[in-house]
Parts: structure tokens; sequence; C-alpha cells
């Protein structure tokens, strides 16, 4: 495995960890499938990385000036209050971005820094990006509770596997030993209960929460799980279930090549 957590300098990561664990955090995700910065191509034709003035997102914010002036009265403390000022200029300092060269995310990770995780975190631990089975018993064999199959959006590599299509082998390696959650690509109950059928313990949801959370605050993230809650009956109720533990990886099909 090579990977890395979210920050990529060590000292800091054992920082945050510690914190987590101080304010009472249940489980901590590590995140490993990101080496390196993507070339994130549409970021770069949109002038968001480097973040620069653009006619379009001049035009976009001061159509939006309630969501301006919260954003501006906010975005530096989100930082500042998590990390101190002077170490996110120490730590982060601004570097431009080149079209099509990958970034340095710091040095190269190994299975030592997720023992060396495990050894500070005595409480659930999962590992995120995971795609290959053999990995996914490393984890566990490591000490983690459970892995989360993703490919991070497929916003990094070409032809990177989709996370379902990878999701059965993965959960037969782990075999029951840990927890195996799928994350990409849901956006509806019958995508959860594909995911659950396929091996799935759970499935964790990116983009439609944010939907929620960005149209109606906390009621609308609250909005967004009930919808997808009465899909998944729904899907149920159609294949004839009462119980997501009655479906199983024969009641899905794979579409056939044209």
């Amino acid at each position: 495995m090579v990977g890395r957590p979210i920050i990529p300098d060590a000292g800091l990561m054992e920082s945050l960890v510690k914190r987590a664990y101080a304010a009472g955090y249940e489980a901590l995700v590590m995140m490993v499938d990101a080496p390196v910065g993507g070339s994130l191509e549409r970021s770069l034709r949109r002038g968001a990385i480097p973040a620069k003035y653009t006619v379009r997102n001049v035009l976009d914010v001061a159509s939006r000036p309630q969501w301006a002036a919260g954003f501006l009265r906010t975005a530096h403390l989100i930082a500042a209050r998590n990390l101190g000022e002077a170490e996110v200029k120490r730590k982060f300092p601004p570097r431009p971005v080149i079209p099509g060269q990958a970034l340095s995310s710091g040095p190269k990770r190994s299975w030592d820094d997720l023992q060396r995780v495990r050894d500070r975190w005595d409480r659930p631990l999962l590992v995120k990006g995971i795609l290959d089975p053999s990995d996914a018993v490393q984890c566990i064999e490591r000490g983690a509770n459970g892995v989360i199959v993703s490919n991070h959006g497929g916003r990094l590599l070409d032809g990177a596997p989709a996370s379902l299509s990878v999701l059965p082998e993965i959960a037969s390696a782990v075999a029951g030993r840990g927890d195996v959650l799928l994350d990409g690509g849901i956006r509806r109950g019958s995508d959860i209960a594909k995911a659950l059928a396929l091996g799935a313990t759970a499935c964790c949801i990116g983009r439609p929460y944010h939907y929620g959370l960005g149209a109606g605050g906390e009621p609308g993230v609250r909005k967004v799980l009930d919808i997808l809650l009465a899909e998944i009956d729904r899907t149920l109720a159609f294949l004839g279930s009462s119980s997501v533990r009655e479906i199983g990886a024969d009641r899905v099909r794979r579409r056939q090549p044209l």
C-alpha cells in the first residue's frame, strides 16, 4: 500500500489524531488513495486551481451575495481555528499548480504508518481508498476495523476500476473479519441495495449530503437521508424482500456489452 493521511505532515497528523481522540470522536478514517495530487483538469479550466478571478466565477459570486458574505467571514477561520494561523502558513504555504504535473503529497507512506495510527487510536479505525483484495486483508491484519472501497470518485487515476466492480472480491477476502464500506456513486437507495447485496456492510455518501446541506442546512441533510431510506424500502418491496439481509449477489445482474 502506498498512500497518506489527508494531512501529509506526520507530526501534524499525529497532533490531529490526539485532538480528535480528546474531542470524543468515535471513529477515525485514514485515507490512503492519494499519494500524489490528481491533475483535476476541470478545476484547472474553471480557474479553481490555483484560485483566480475569471468573468465566470466573479459573476457567480456576485449573484449569490449572502453566500459570498458568509464564505468570506468563515473561510480563513476554518483552517485557523483547527490548526492555528501560524501553523497553517508553515504547513501549507502557497504553491503554484502546473497542469499535467503530479504534485507530491509528502513522503511515501508505508504499512508502518497504519500501524502507528493504530497504536495511537484504540477506537474504530477504517482505511479508505482500497481497491485490491490483498490490501484489504493487510489492513485488517494490521488492526484496522474495516476498509472503505473507493477510487476517490474516479478523479485521480484514469482507468481505475469502479468501486462497485471490485467490492465482491474485497468483501470475500475480508470474509467478515472487518467492515467493508462502499464509497462513490451512491445517488439512489437502489445503489445502496446493490452495494449491500454485493457484500458491503454500509455505504458512504458524499455529494448527496452536500447537496442537501447546501440547499437546506441540517434539515436538508435529513431530507436526503429520508429519501434514500424510502428508496431502499421501495427497492426491497420490488425485490420481494423484507430486509436488506435477505438480498444477495444473486439479485444483481451485470449489464452485458452491446
